[in-house]
């Protein structure tokens, strides 16, 4: 479980640690905060999310104000952009805009990692335990 709000620099973020994870009781997808809406003072959060063979991360859902840059470091994934399918390797990039509808999953039979950079942080982190710690 993540830690209750700090007030940083006058706005409210969860205390997270860089190097905490958190993993979804049902999909085991786990997630590895690299840094924090704290550590950037609110410029970003970057993660690390592992996913096991046919695991899916969160169903279709969008970011109003927040872009995400991701990086396949191993395995293969698709991801759904909008109404696109698009599979990535290891080394392949993908933006996702602010506000574009989007889900994804490890389509391969082995594990896949990918790196996300959010920003702004927002409140992502807080997303990611509510979605996390939902039963």
């Amino acid at each position: 479980m993540l830690r209750k709000p700090l007030l940083s620099g006058g706005r409210d973020f969860l205390r997270i640690d860089v190097g905490q994870s958190i993993e979804h009781p049902q999909t085991r997808q786990r997630i590895v905060f690299r840094r924090t809406a704290a550590s950037t003072g609110g410029e970003a959060v970057v993660i690390e999310a592992h996913l096991g063979p046919g695991c899916r991360g969160l169903g279709p859902h969008e970011h109003p104000q927040q872009e995400l840059r991701i990086q396949v470091v191993q395995g293969t994934l698709s991801f759904r952009l909008g109404g696109r399918r698009i599979s990535l390797g290891a080394g392949d990039r993908l933006t996702v805009p602010a506000g574009v509808s989007h889900t994804y999953w490890n389509a391969g039979a082995e594990p896949a990692l990918f790196v996300a950079e959010i920003r702004p942080a927002l409140d992502f982190e807080a997303l990611i335990e509510r979605h996390f710690t939902a039963t």
